[in-house]
């Protein structure tokens, strides 16, 4: 290469170093569309079996792992305003399970092996409950115990379906439906897909519905294509490095583990103080950091400080919807991140942020892990629980729905919260909100009420101190939380 050529591919990558996690994320995207196979082909169909998705091979695996249980449930309760009938919602249900095939999949397995199988039909019976009569209250109350009851139910992955819903009548123009779904087939993102199509079909506006140029199984077809050889060896040797070792974090739980975990878990939740939000956003330009990056900075120095280890490892996640192809699909995309940071050295903020975007970027380049993967290289940790290394979680939730309103038909949805919690503990911030908030989900079998509380007042202390003085260390910031090791 020329010295003009070094010289231009060193200015590239100083210019990339600058760039925010997102914009990075977004331009490995554009790239990824050019060097990896130049798109994701629609299969013909003959096959009766296809390949698991890595993202579905971890959900497959939970759910071998704790039969019976609802933990990887997603239930949503939607607010229709508008005269709907039972059968025609049914029959709108069906038409996007006809177009989405994940909707129709099954889950089977030969010889320890996970295939999808789809359906030529969604055999979904509708029920419908018409409760219209009832005061405002108890019809709260009733939607409320049916979402508890429909969320609770186990899925078979084996029989199907994997989708259920039940239908409200609360009033002459107001209906509710109860929508449960099985998270290996949906994440978050499909949910805003599946209502836009709901209001499309009903409200006879098909112009908006194109035909879904892929489904999911061609989706999962490609990415076990492409990983092999040195792609599936650069995912190996990152596993290796990166998170063959990790420490159990021995948080100060007020109760021992026990050993056979329930999911019992609560939400606490706070408003998130808009001057420190705001600060937060302001601290993030100035410095050249997403807010991302920050709040769970602050998220690692609090566990720093009540653990006292330095070796940190927190689990995020990401859309896994980097390929433009399947933005418009249904299914189940998302990928676990584990964000390993080291924080020995008394480091400052600026060096702790830095630590960790960096930690993000590698991670996020090495999103798809297959299970079975991680599973080999992490056998020789202490199991804390079925999840591998992951005991505490991280999300910074920003993704808005799209408006649903139209004068024909208006709707709202809200997810349904469970009281149940996947790992010990996680961070959730929400920016998709009218106000920004931020919540602290927990198992009860680990913790009180009363820690987490402490815990949330000192998460915003340490975040307060970081974005008004950058050069203070970890060591003064973890001396804020002010925790008292006897006392726990």
């Amino acid at each position: 290469m020329s010295e003009k050529g070094s010289n231009s591919a060193a200015d590239i990558l100083k210019r990339m170093s600058r760039l925010s996690v997102g914009k990075r994320e977004l331009l490995r995207g554009l790239i990824a569309e050019k060097v990896l196979p130049p798109h994701i082909a629609a299969q013909n169909g003959d096959l009766k079996a296809y390949p698991l998705s890595t993202s579905q091979q971890w959900m497959w695996h939970y759910d071998r792992s704790e039969p019976g249980s609802s933990i990887s449930n997603l239930t949503y309760i939607v607010n229709i305003k508008a005269p709907v009938k039972f059968n025609a919602m049914d029959r709108i249900i069906e038409a996007i399970a006809q177009r989405h095939e994940i909707l129709r999949t099954t889950f089977v397995s030969t010889d320890g092996e996970p295939y999808q199988k789809i359906s030529p039909s969604l055999a979904l019976e509708l029920e419908t409950v018409d409760i219209s009569g009832l005061k405002e209250e108890q019809i709260k109350d009733e939607v409320f115990r049916m979402a508890r009851k429909q969320h609770s139910a186990p899925f078979d992955l084996e029989k199907g379906p994997l989708f259920r819903a039940v239908f409200f009548r609360t009033g002459p123009d107001e209906r509710v439906i109860i929508m449960t779904v099985h998270h290996i087939i949906c994440d978050g993102w499909s949910v805003g897909i599946f209502m836009r199509e709901l209001a499309a079909l009903y409200t006879g506006i098909k112009s908006d519905l194109p035909e879904p140029p892929l489904q999911y199984v061609d989706f999962a077809l490609w990415q076990q294509q492409r990983l092999q050889g040195r792609v599936l060896d650069s995912i190996k040797s990152y596993c290796r490095e990166k998170l063959s070792d990790i420490p159990v974090l021995d948080l100060p739980t007020d109760r021992p583990r026990p050993e056979n975990r329930t999911f019992n878990g609560k939400t606490l939740s706070s408003d998130f103080p808009t001057p420190l939000y705001n600060s937060v956003k302001d601290f993030s330009k100035s410095e050249g950091f997403t807010p991302f990056v920050i709040l769970l900075a602050a998220f690692k120095v609090l566990l720093y400080s009540y653990t006292g280890q330095e070796d940190i490892m927190v689990a995020t996640f990401t859309s896994g919807r980097e390929r433009t192809e399947v933005q418009s699909l249904i299914g189940y995309f998302v990928h676990k991140l584990f964000l390993r940071t080291d924080l020995s050295g008394n480091p400052s903020i600026r060096d702790i942020l830095a630590r960790i975007k960096d930690v993000y970027i590698e991670a996020h380049d090495h999103q798809e892990i297959p299970y079975k993967m991680l599973q080999e290289i992490m056998q020789t940790r202490p199991a804390i629980s079925p999840h591998l290394p992951i005991q505490v979680g991280f999300v910074l939730e920003n993704f808005r729905l799209p408006s649903l309103g139209s004068k024909i038909l208006n709707i709202s949805l809200v997810r349904f919260d469970p009281e149940q919690s996947r790992y010990e503990l996680s961070l959730y911030i929400w920016d998709n909100l009218k106000e920004p908030k931020c919540t602290l989900t927990y198992s009860t079998e680990l913790f009180s009420d009363s820690a987490i509380s402490k815990m949330m007042e000192d998460y915003l202390s340490i975040l307060e101190a970081m974005v008004q003085n950058p050069e203070l260390r970890i060591a003064e910031l973890g001396n804020l939380a002010e925790i008292e090791a006897g006392s726990r």
